[in-house]
């Protein structure tokens, strides 16, 4: 590890050289002093962004929040469309086949209910109507574009309840036509106390919105017959005709998922053909709560798409681009960063298309990181401003594809090293990117009093004075109830503590190094059974256990690995980024293994011993030197001629160690923004990453 550490400080003399590479390349490329202003360069009025797709992941239902009222409109969203002026909160879902769990008129046991639902669905909700008197609470779930798929949820919820659960669906009947909301609520309030169900609906009419009353919620033309014989029965006089599926609607229904008295009207549309467009008055913004509660400009339009919820929020594309360029890099950075930023945004968001059908890009780094208005900023708008319509285009006049990362760990990547496909436009340079360490903490790794070997911040321990026999030093801890950690970083996912100390405890030291973060980083220790489960989950190599050797096999230009083998035998991915995933999410390829089992030992006769390639047991000495004993502790220190130290372990585990966050293609933002803190603009940070290529503007 310590050889590992010492390899990434050293990328810190790097900064001279990028100074040379970049006068050279500004000698070269002089007519990068403007951007080129071209007739046929593309550009976008307004873009539109998936915040839930099919291909991305969806979800049952969006809540929607206005900081103005919330227009509801029909299809293109022009002012004949609207459907009503809503104050919100509001939920929007499709009109699908779903599962009635259970039916009560307690609600503390519908919730119970709920709650069992969510250990074997994500998608349970609980909806309040009227019936006969009495005021009902409907545990739901399952939603599906068709009814096997609801079959398939209702067998995952069947033990869930003593009453056997109902498989409920888009077929109702329709009663009654209102020009007034009114009135179609007290046809259904007449309906629903006779007990049939009944909800109301809104339709378009020839002249404008009309309401009318859904009786029934039908999964087949069979239990659609059985609701109106039913209803026949109970209102002799009342009339039904089937609703139309292929004309739009909405359907109101109470939801009460949030608790009895937060009723939420929900709109169910119809999943055939109809979109829904949702909008802000007075150019307000809309808070998506199942996107992270996070706050979008523009619109939110919502439909079926590849049989799912899309969300799709349609914003003017230079405000899309705040938003980007605020959430990939931030007001921190400094303002030729950002430029440059939102030129490659801009350049990106233009190049995909219609990825998603009928979404241009999404909102996740699979293409660009976007997250509404709370990335905006004043300078971060500033940027996008100053290079309005500004794009990287190739030597044929093409946009390029501007490829870019967090943190290039100190030298990007060559094209074989990530996708395998050559990019002509992306160079392999030294990256300015160690900043990213900048104002982190450094942690002591420590030994516990029971062995086991951890991490805990400096800022938490001071040296206490005294030392061990072996020179490591004491240090106590100043805190109570201070977390131990597996890695150099607060992450209670990937480095769970493994125990705390308190005020006063004594430690002893082994080593300092920096918190893990977007420059260099450690990734483990991973137990040799759990990091082959990950390997065979994630890849198609069916690696012979256990496992007892990893190791990089190849690398490319910039020291990434591009090949690695366990037990000797190759991992197969498809191309070389894919190890990320398949090592257990590592921040990068650039990395080394390190295999806390693997020791070579120097016996007092020159004899070498391998662990573990050696069968055997492994013993040390007592503490008088006069007889061997079995060494049983899960980890141990070997300390070289030099006083450095390594911990080791009788069984294996591997620690990646390595620098970079990304796939570190083209642009580093680390790197930009250290060019723009030593007085580079934003043209020469595009040069200095991009080759081949010219700035253009329509």
């Amino acid at each position: 590890m310590i050889q590992s550490i010492k390899r990434l400080s050293a990328l810190a003399r790097i900064r001279s050289v990028v100074a040379v590479v970049l006068a050279l390349g500004l000698l070269v490329n002089a007519a990068w002093s403007a951007p080129v202003a071209m007739a046929n360069v593309p550009g976008l009025d307004r873009i539109k962004v998936t915040l839930f797709i099919a291909a991305r992941g969806s979800v049952p239902a969006v809540t929607l929040q206005g900081s103005e009222p919330l227009v509801l409109s029909h299809g293109g969203g022009q002012s004949q469309d609207a459907w009503m002026t809503v104050q919100s909160p509001v939920k929007v879902m499709l009109d699908q086949f779903y599962v009635q769990v259970l039916e009560t008129t307690d609600y503390a046991a519908a919730e119970a209910m709920r709650n069992r639902v969510l250990s074997q669905r994500a998608d349970a909700m609980i909806w309040r109507h009227a019936r006969a008197g009495k005021t009902l609470y409907r545990v739901v779930a399952g939603f599906s574009s068709n009814a096997d798929q609801a079959r398939q949820a209702l067998a995952d919820v069947r033990g869930l309840n003593g009453a056997a659960p109902v498989l409920a669906g888009p077929l109702h009947w329709q009663t009654g036509s209102f020009a007034a909301l009114s009135e179609a609520e007290q046809h259904a309030a007449v309906i629903a106390q006779a007990g049939i169900d009944a909800e109301v609906a809104m339709k378009r009419g020839d002249n404008g919105v009309v309401y009318t009353v859904f009786v029934g919620n039908a999964a087949a033309a069979a239990d659609l017959t059985a609701i109106r014989e039913q209803a026949a029965k109970l209102m002799p006089n009342i009339q039904l005709q089937q609703a139309d599926a292929q004309s739009a609607y909405l359907l109101r229904r109470m939801d009460v998922t949030a608790g009895s008295g937060n009723a939420i009207p929900s709109y169910a549309i119809n999943a055939d053909n109809q979109r829904l467009r949702i909008s802000a008055a007075q150019g307000g913004t809309i808070q998506v709560d199942e996107r992270f509660g996070r706050s979008y400009r523009g619109a939110i339009e919502i439909s079926q798409y590849a049989n799912q919820l899309a969300v799709i929020n349609d914003v003017p594309f230079e405000q899309y681009l705040a938003s980007v360029v605020g959430t990939e890099m931030g007001a921190g950075f400094p303002l030729e960063a950002l430029k440059a930023q939102a030129v490659a945004a801009r350049t990106f968001a233009l190049l995909v298309g219609m990825k998603y059908g009928i979404a241009h890009i999404s909102d996740t780094t699979f293409d660009q990181a976007y997250t509404g208005v709370g990335a905006e900023s004043a300078i971060v708008s500033q940027a996008v401003q100053a290079t309005q319509g500004e794009v990287l285009l190739d030597q044929s006049g093409k946009v390029i594809e501007p490829f870019y990362s967090s943190n290039a760990g100190g030298f990007t990547a060559h094209p074989s090293e990530v996708w395998l496909n050559p990019v002509p436009y992306v160079k392999q340079v030294p990256s300015p990117d160690e900043n990213a360490q900048a104002g982190k903490h450094m942690w002591d790794r420590v030994i516990l009093p029971d062995g086991q070997v951890g991490f805990i911040r400096t800022d938490y321990t001071t040296d206490s004075g005294s030392s061990t026999e072996g020179g490591f030093p004491y240090v106590t801890v100043t805190g109570s109830g201070v977390n131990v950690r597996p890695a150099p970083k607060v992450d209670n996912v990937s480095s769970a503590p493994i125990a705390q100390v308190n005020q006063g405890d004594r430690l002893i030291r082994i080593d300092q190094v920096m918190e893990s973060g977007a420059y260099s980083w450690m990734h483990g220790p991973f137990a040799a059974d759990e990091l082959l489960r990950i390997i065979q989950t994630r890849t198609n190599s069916a690696i012979q256990g256990p496992l007892t050797a990893l190791e990089v096999t190849k690398r490319g230009p910039s020291g990434r690995a591009i090949e690695v083998q366990a037990n000797g035998q190759t991992i197969a991915v498809s191309y070389p980024d894919q190890y990320r995933n398949a090592l257990g999410g590592l921040n990068s390829t650039r990395f080394e293994i390190e295999q806390t089992a693997d020791l070579t030992i120097l016996g007092s006769s020159g004899k070498v011993t391998k662990k573990p390639e050696n069968a055997g047991s492994m013993y040390v000495l007592t503490g008088t030197g006069s007889a061997a004993a079995p060494l049983n502790q899960e980890s141990f220190l070997l300390v070289n001629a030099d006083a450095e130290a390594r911990v080791a372990t009788v069984k294996p585990h591997f620690v990646f160690i390595g620098s970079g966050f990304g796939h570190g293609l083209g642009m580093s933002q680390w790197g930009a923004k250290d060019l723009a803190e030593n007085g580079y603009g934003y043209r020469d940070i595009l040069q200095y990453y991009y080759q081949h290529v010219n700035i253009a503007k329509g």
